[in-house]
């Protein structure tokens, strides 16, 4: 399938989203770059269903132990994935970039959240939010996407279990 030809910009809910423009329908850009198998029908339908959220510098967006309902990806900014350390201290084990997700382990399963995930302290932290109903729909519908989401999750897994393992 090929990609639309033109692309534009739009300002939603306060959130700078780089947007694809294909026949009249709305594309978001970070939903066609995290999900490159989905139609483009799948992709105009997830695209009318993702939240867009803006959080400030160092403010949790996912609390480790804590129900997860949520697919985020980001779209400006960092987070943080933090675990507590033994002292209690916290841990920055990873960051995530533009174009990165989380919240796919716990959706895929089960449970509660694995880390905790915060905004960078220095910088606010943009999103789009997929309800776990719409992005359950997406991988049943496309194998191609839940297999390679289920690649992102047990590569993520080991990392997570080797860094609790760290002293």
């Amino acid at each position: 399938r090929s990609m639309p030809a033109s692309a534009t910009a739009v300002r939603a809910a306060g959130v700078d989203r780089a947007v694809i423009v294909a026949d009249g329908e709305v594309i978001d850009e970070y939903l066609a770059r995290t999900f490159p198998a989905l139609t483009e029908d799948q992709l105009v339908e997830a695209t009318r269903s993702i939240q867009p959220q803006r959080h400030e510098p160092g403010a949790i967006i996912l609390k480790e132990g804590l129900p997860a309902d949520k697919f985020f990806i980001v779209t400006r900014g960092q987070a943080q994935v933090v675990l507590a350390g033994p002292d209690g201290t916290d841990i920055v084990v990873a960051r995530m970039n533009p174009g990165q997700y989380f919240g796919e382990i716990e959706l895929r399963h089960g449970g509660t959240n694995i880390a905790t995930i915060r905004a960078a302290p220095h910088e606010g932290l943009d999103v789009v939010a997929l309800e776990r109903e719409t992005f359950e729909r997406l991988i049943t519908e496309s194998p191609a996407t839940r297999e390679a989401i289920d690649q992102v999750v047990e590569q993520r897994l080991e990392e997570h279990e080797a860094a609790e393992r760290q002293p």
